[in-house]
């Protein structure tokens, strides 16, 4: 009976020891406890891994299953890091663009202006028109790149808005003398 009994317990040890440091190993997956999980090993652990039965399997593949999302978490963080080194350049290129942009649109847009003013002497009135559309449409190209650099500094939480009413007569005016040059053609 005696016999029964040690052997009976010596069995269920066999059984929940391995179970028991399988389970510890569960719990080391917890965020932040993977690099670790290696390198803190016991001495059943260690057995657990070298032994040939469903337990030490289970243990070797949980092991590798590791392995594959360390290696995968490695591979996120490059790439987060790769992500926002580019978003970096794309910023920045956008605002020296924005301002390389502002200069010849400034010329044309004051050209234009001269232009309707007579500094070039007198023009037809469909002359002047155009150089109107000219002015106009230059005026918002340069309120697109200012959009674009807005964006820029609001990234970078450097923004400061000014309030002012908009004329949304002048911007529908211009919209329908664009469109309606292309539906005559």
């Amino acid at each position: 009976m005696i016999l029964m009994l040690g052997g009976g317990v010596f069995l269920g040890r066999s059984i929940t020891k391995p179970l028991s440091v399988l389970a510890r190993a569960t719990e080391a997956m917890k965020p932040g406890q993977l690099e670790k999980m290696k390198e803190s090993r016991n001495e059943a652990e260690r057995k657990l891994l070298d032994g040939s039965d469903e337990l030490s399997i289970l243990m070797r593949s949980f092991d590798r299953m590791r392995e594959e999302i360390l290696d995968k978490i490695e591979e996120i963080e490059e790439k987060n890091q790769s992500l926002q080194r580019m978003d970096r350049i794309k910023d920045q290129f956008l605002a020296n663009t924005s301002h390389e942009l502002r200069t010849p649109l400034n010329g044309i847009i004051g050209l234009s202006d001269s232009l309707i003013d007579g500094v070039a002497g007198p023009l037809s009135n469909e002359a002047i028109d155009n150089l109107s559309m000219i002015v106009q449409s230059g005026k918002r190209l340069a309120n697109l790149v200012n959009d674009i650099l807005d964006f820029s500094k609001m990234k970078n939480q450097d923004l400061q808005l000014q309030l002012r009413p908009v004329d949304i007569r002048s911007s529908v005016t211009l919209v329908l003398a664009l469109s309606n040059s292309l539906v005559t053609s």
